[in-house]
């Protein structure tokens, strides 16, 4: 275990020992000890979930309820597959599950959430919708698990490091004075237009930012989905298992000083850029089914107002034209549970 990996267990183990704390009081007072015992199980096993189905895919939600007596037969109206582990979930991309223990060693599952249970004595729920809400629920009395100041109180937020990281770089990025990366790649000295071929210089931009602020991750350009379609970057995470793909994509006009653009990019190619990324997504499912990947899709944005080739100043208004403007993403797949949100980073010209 590296040594993040070490802090961010560790992390964890103290937000759920809080959580933990928290409930305790209202489980022994309706169910006494054995309230205690469903509640400690329920936290162990919702731990033991997110380390194989990462929480930022629960965009639907989730529910793992626990009834106190394995006798009471709480199911899932109209059914689910029984799983003994939830390795069995493990890199499926779904953004909903309700699961039911049905008894030590057994779970009944279904990849929706919302399902209704069947009628049975008091149980105990943990519900977790992503970026919205965080609860457990005690013989029908609900309480928000959401006070902790960590996105998920039972999980480590891998993901969310990532997007927090790419977050940054688009802030740091977005008057591109000081990446010696990008400087290289710009046709002028005014950021109008970029030299032939930009996109090698994007990609070491980023890998390097990403390297050098991803702390227990395995940082690495251009790896290939199979024997000719490369992603530009890959991190690995070991512990808990994860997997990114990052496709780099830029937008504007290139090509050397004269009077025609050599490549000019428009809108299309963003759009273009996501569905090849949930290509490459499909493909990495059938590769390694059991590692969870979220794929990413970062552009780099340098898109001028009626840009001509001769033209060395523009006036800000036609500069920074497209600076709120984003590409308009077709939504079924930004709705896929493993694709993560886009990164846009809009490179200001100097106008």
């Amino acid at each position: 275990m590296t040594t993040e990996a070490g802090r961010n267990a560790k992390l964890l183990d103290l937000v759920t020992r809080v959580v933990q704390n928290s409930f305790e009081a209202a489980a022994q007072e309706r169910f006494g000890d054995a309230g205690v015992e469903r509640l400690v199980e329920l936290i162990d096993d919702a731990k033991a979930l997110f380390r194989h189905v990462p929480h930022e895919w629960m965009t639907d939600g989730l529910t793992l309820t626990l009834p106190i007596s394995f006798n009471s037969g709480v199911r899932i109206a109209g059914g689910g597959r029984t799983i003994t582990g939830f390795e069995a979930l493990a890199g499926r991309p779904v953004s909903g599950l309700t699961i039911v223990k049905t008894d030590p060693h057994s779970f009944e599952v279904v990849n929706h959430v919302g399902h209704g249970l069947t009628a049975g004595e008091s149980a105990i729920t943990y519900a977790y919708i992503h970026e919205v809400s965080e609860e457990i629920t005690i013989d029908g009395e609900t309480w928000s698990v959401g006070d902790t100041g960590w996105p998920c109180a039972m999980a480590v937020p891998i993901f969310t490091s990532l997007e927090e990281a790419l977050d940054r770089y688009v802030s740091l990025n977005r008057r591109p004075d000081y990446c010696a990366h990008i400087a290289q790649a710009w046709r002028d000295q005014n950021r109008l237009a970029f030299l032939p071929k930009p996109e090698k210089h994007m990609r070491r931009s980023l890998f390097q930012a990403l390297r050098h602020s991803l702390s227990g991750a395995h940082v690495e350009q251009e790896q290939n989905q199979d024997e000719s379609k490369p992603v530009d970057i890959e991190v690995t995470w070991w512990n808990p298992g994860r997997v990114a793909i990052i496709e780099v994509k830029w937008l504007g006009k290139s090509g050397p000083l004269g009077e025609r653009w050599s490549t000019p990019y428009k809108e299309k190619r963003a759009i273009d850029g996501l569905n090849q990324l949930a290509d490459y997504l499909d493909r990495r499912d059938g590769t390694n089914p059991e590692i969870p990947v979220t794929g990413y899709l970062f552009i780099f944005d340098a898109r001028r107002k009626d840009l001509r080739p001769l033209e060395m100043h523009v006036s800000r208004e036609r500069g920074i034209h497209f600076e709120d403007l984003d590409p308009r993403y077709p939504q079924e797949v930004l709705d896929r549970p493993d694709m993560g949100r886009p990164f846009r980073v809009f490179l200001e010209p100097i106008c």
